[in-house]
């Protein structure tokens, strides 16, 4: 049980999770000078409101210019590429025309309940395709075709799919 425990540790980028949780940090102080600086607004208090709504754009800035291009480097070319290989089916598309007039919905009327309805469908995309793609993943595949094969002729063919995962089984295959 160590053992895994210790490759999986071996293999932390621990500068890209510490400026990760860093830019977190950042952004949750912009989030509540933004919420301080409402209040200070509300409360009529126009230095205040400058002060903090000041300090939460130069907080999100700092964040947006520092951590996020060391964190966009960090992530590898190839495994974006795969995550995004998809195939749109008509009921995806139908999703996606429901998500669609909800959008215009939300943005027309200003219903709060229609943009959290809009995001937990975004969120189920989202989940959806981590999920997938983690389930697919590190599948090994072997395919065997007989050497001749004829026009017109059924032609039996052996497909082996191994999950050589012991922590994760594939569901959905």
């Amino acid at each position: 049980m160590a053992t895994p425990l210790k490759s999986v540790m071996a293999n932390i980028d621990r500068e890209a999770w510490l400026r990760f949780f860093l830019a977190v940090a950042g952004l949750g102080l912009a989030f509540g000078s933004a919420i301080f600086s409402a209040a200070a607004a509300a409360a009529g208090n126009p230095v205040a409101t400058v002060i903090f709504a000041s300090s939460a754009l130069f907080l999100s800035g700092l964040v947006g210019v520092l951590a996020v291009p060391f964190l966009l480097r960090r992530v590898v070319a190839s495994r974006v590429r795969d995550a995004l290989q998809f195939e749109l089916t008509r009921e995806g598309t139908v999703y996606l025309v429901v998500i669609l007039v909800i959008a215009v919905a939300a943005l027309n009327t200003s219903n709060n309940l229609l943009y959290i309805v809009l995001s937990a469908m975004l969120a189920a995309i989202v989940a959806s395709g981590t999920a997938s793609a983690a389930n697919l993943r590190r599948l090994e595949l072997e395919v065997s075709v007989p050497q001749s094969a004829y026009a017109g002729r059924p032609v039996g063919v052996r497909v082996k799919v191994t999950n050589p995962r012991q922590w994760m089984s594939s569901f959905s295959v």
